[in-house]
């Protein structure tokens, strides 16, 4: 298991839910493949900040910065505190999944992150630990 995806902390939220909707073809095609490839065991996650793997097919990343960077930053923010993420943690997906359950999807966490996401209809209609 060598193989490293380097996501920013609200990422592994969206990645929770991901369920084939997204900004196009083609970041609906990087997202599924690390959606596959992180639930099949075959990588593990390693905590960043900024651009991440999801972001290099999404339409809203030019030159390596989020065009919504503001609002990313705050749901990553959030995220960090709940579930206590910090810069270059590693986990398997699973660990990093256990920890969320005991974390962020609690009461009211989880919907206290991304109110405001595009996506958040998604999510909150399929929220489950």
């Amino acid at each position: 298991m060598s193989n490293i995806i380097y996501l920013r902390p609200h990422h592994v939220l969206c990645l929770r839910f991901y369920r084939g909707e997204g900004y196009s073809s083609t970041f609906n095609e990087g997202m599924a493949a690390i959606a596959r490839s992180l639930s099949c065991g075959e990588a593990i996650v390693r905590i960043t900040s900024g651009v991440d793997d999801i972001c290099k097919n999404c339409p809203r990343a030019c030159d390596g910065v989020c065009l919504d960077e503001e609002k990313s930053a705050r749901y990553d923010k959030l995220t960090a505190r709940i579930a206590d993420l910090k810069q270059n943690d590693t986990f398997t997906w699973a660990d990093l999944q256990a920890r969320l359950n005991k974390t962020v999807f609690t009461g009211e966490q989880f919907s206290s992150i991304c109110r405001d996401c595009t996506w958040a209809y998604i999510c909150h209609s399929i929220q489950k630990p």
